[in-house]
C-alpha cells in the first residue's frame, strides 16, 4: 500500500465515523485496547542508560526507568524542571543483579494502562516486576516477585545527590526532603516516602547519599508517595507519610488488596482517556505504521507528563 493508499483509507475510515455519528448511530464498535496495544514500546534487552529509559508519569509526576543491573526510577515533576533539578532516584537492587545468568527479557510500556512491565528470566529462576504512577495520585506502586534461587539481598534505595537533602531510615519507612531554588522564585520543597508489604522490610542508612530498605522476600508491594508545595511553612515529610499510609491502607485495606484497587482506578481512567480518539494507519513500507506509533506515543507523553501547573 503506497503512502498516498494510506491517506486515502484514513480519510474514509474518518468520514464513515462522523457519517455515523451525524446520523444518530454512534461510531461502530472499535477494538481501542487492541490498537493501542500494538503501539506499546518493548524492549527485549535492558536499557543501560537513563537516556534509553520509559517514561511512567500521571501529568504532575513522572519516572524515567531503565535497568544497568537492578531497576532504577528517576523521578521528576514540571515544577522540578523549570526549578532545573530532578527529585531524586529510586532503586531496586538484588544481590546477585537481576539480570545476571539472564537467559531472557522482555520489558513493555503498555500505553492503554500506563504500566511497566518487566520479564527476567535467568540460570536461577524468573523476575517480574508490574509498576504505574497511578492516574489520581502522586505515588508510584511496584509488584515484585523473584523465583530465583539464592538471591542473598533485596534493596530498595533512595538516593539524592544534593547537600542540602535531608535523609531519614525508621522502622520500615524510608524518607527523603530536599528543596530546589530559583533566584527571584520560592523555594520548591518535596518529600519523598517508600515502604512495602507482603515482606518483612527494615529502614537503614546505606551511606551519606542512600537510605534504604532491605527486604526479607522475594514478593512484595511496594509504595511510594510525594508531597511537594512552593509553601515555606508546609511540613512535607509529614505530607508524604500521610499520603503514603492512605495508599498502604486503601479503600480495600491494607496491602495486595489496595494494590489492586488503585490499578483498577488507575486502569479506568486510561481507559477513558484513549476512547476519545484513535488513528489507524498501515502501509506496505511500514512508513504509515510508524506515524501511527508517532501519534499514540504523543499522546501518551501528553497525558503522562502535562497535567501539572506548568504548560507543556
Amino acid at each position: 500500500m503506497s503512502r498516498g493508499t494510506a491517506s486515502w483509507l484514513l480519510g474514509v475510515g474518518l468520514g464513515v465515523l462522523l457519517a455515523a455519528a451525524a446520523h444518530g448511530g454512534g461510531a461502530p464498535e472499535v477494538d481501542i485496547p487492541r490498537i493501542v496495544a500494538h503501539n506499546d514500546i518493548v524492549y527485549l534487552s535492558p536499557a543501560r542508560q537513563g537516556w534509553e529509559g520509559l517514561p511512567l508519569g500521571n501529568g504532575t509526576l513522572g519516572a524515567q526507568v531503565w535497568q544497568p543491573d537492578g531497576l532504577v526510577f528517576q523521578f521528576g515533576t514540571p515544577l522540578s524542571g523549570v526549578y532545573n533539578g530532578a527529585l531524586c532516584r529510586l532503586r531496586l537492587r538484588t544481590t546477585p543483579s537481576m539480570i545476571t545468568g539472564m537467559r531472557s527479557y522482555s520489558q513493555r510500556l503498555s500505553l492503554h494502562d500506563a504500566t511497566l512491565y518487566t520479564a527476567i528470566g535467568t540460570d536461577r529462576g524468573r523476575v517480574s516486576a508490574t509498576c504505574f504512577i497511578p492516574a489520581d495520585a502522586d505515588a508510584m506502586l511496584l509488584r515484585y516477585q523473584d523465583g530465583r534461587k539464592e538471591v542473598t539481598d533485596r534493596f530498595i534505595e533512595l538516593e539524592a545527590w544534593r547537600s542540602s537533602a535531608v535523609r531519614s531510615a525508621e522502622g520500615d519507612v524510608i524518607t527523603m526532603a530536599d528543596a530546589l531554588k530559583v533566584q527571584g522564585e520560592p523555594n520548591y520543597r518535596f518529600a519523598v516516602a517508600v515502604a512495602v508489604d507482603g515482606a518483612i522490610a527494615a529502614a537503614e542508612k546505606a551511606d551519606e547519599q542512600t537510605v534504604r530498605l532491605r527486604v526479607a522476600g522475594g514478593r512484595f508491594d511496594m509504595w511510594l508517595a510525594v508531597a511537594a508545595t512552593r509553601d515555606d511553612k508546609a511540613d512535607v515529610v509529614a505530607a508524604a507519610r500521610e499520603r503514603l499510609a492512605a495508599l498502604r491502607r486503601g479503600e480495600g485495606g491494607r496491602g495486595r488488596s489496595s494494590f489492586e484497587a488503585r490499578k483498577k482506578a488507575h486502569d479506568a481512567w486510561w481507559r477513558q482517556f484513549w476512547t476519545k480518539s484513535f488513528i489507524l494507519l498501515a502501509s506496505d513500507d511500514g512508513t504509515a505504521d510508524y506515524l501511527a506509533n508517532l501519534w499514540y506515543v504523543h499522546l501518551y507523553a501528553m497525558a503522562a507528563g502535562s497535567r501539572g501547573e506548568v504548560p507543556p
